[in-house]
């Protein structure tokens, strides 16, 4: 995953001219009353000054309540914001946690070969396109779904699992979440990738859910990371 950056620009005068929203491909969580955005498209994590982060704070459930377009144009010059012709909340990404860990069953050599490709096609895919090449993969999945399903997600994780243990998961989550994504996705189940942040020290980590069921992964890794981004 990126690195979390952090920006700023001198103010300008005062006086809000229109609405704004956040530009489309950025999402955002709040955690202990700090910001933290994700922009899909740049492949970036990314804080603002306490200045533009309390600014933002107090602003986004109506923009047009704000007095200070100054921090709006920096906010604009960071690739965060920009104009709406209609003011909307603009609320943090919000998904309901995980409770239980998905059950695996018993699958076939044929069903782990199919799960190896989609492995390798996430990773090549997501090194020449990063995160736009990982959205890209899940939503052609979405697109072919098979329905009605016909192999149990039961045993698509349980593919992963013996996949896995071949190939590896440290540093891994992202290709591995496309790839286990995808192929429920292709198969008719339900399948989110998502994305969370730690803040301190930041890392991040990615993770696959089907509905309140968390896929190939474990329930008190994913607690310790806010949502901030599902593909």
């Amino acid at each position: 995953m990126t690195q979390l950056t952090r920006g700023g620009s001198p103010r300008v005068p005062l006086g809000c001219a229109m609405p704004y929203m956040l530009k489309p491909g950025i999402s955002y969580c709040i955690v202990d009353g700090r910001c933290f955005f994700i922009d899909r498209d740049g492949d970036r994590y990314f804080t603002v000054s306490p200045r533009l982060n309390a600014f933002f704070l107090a602003n986004r459930h109506d923009s047009r309540s704000c007095d200070d377009a100054a921090a709006v144009r920096d906010l604009e010059k960071l690739g965060l914001l920009q104009s709406t012709s209609d003011s909307m909340p603009i609320a943090p990404f919000s998904l309901r946690s995980p409770v239980r860990v998905f059950a695996t069953g018993s699958t076939s050599w044929r069903l782990t070969a199919e799960t190896f490709r989609a492995y390798c096609a996430a990773a090549r895919r997501i090194k020449s396109d990063a995160l736009r090449g990982a959205g890209a993969l899940l939503a052609h999945a979405r697109a072919h779904r098979r329905k009605p399903a016909l192999i149990d997600a039961s045993a698509i994780a349980a593919s992963f699992g013996r996949a896995k243990r071949f190939i590896g998961d440290h540093d891994r989550c992202l290709p591995w979440s496309v790839a286990i994504g995808g192929c429920l996705l292709r198969h008719g189940h339900d399948a989110d990738v998502v994305l969370g942040i730690c803040p301190q020290p930041f890392t991040a980590h990615c993770w696959v859910q089907s509905g309140d069921s968390l896929v190939c992964d474990d329930l008190d890794r994913v607690a310790m990371f806010t949502p901030i981004l599902a593909l």
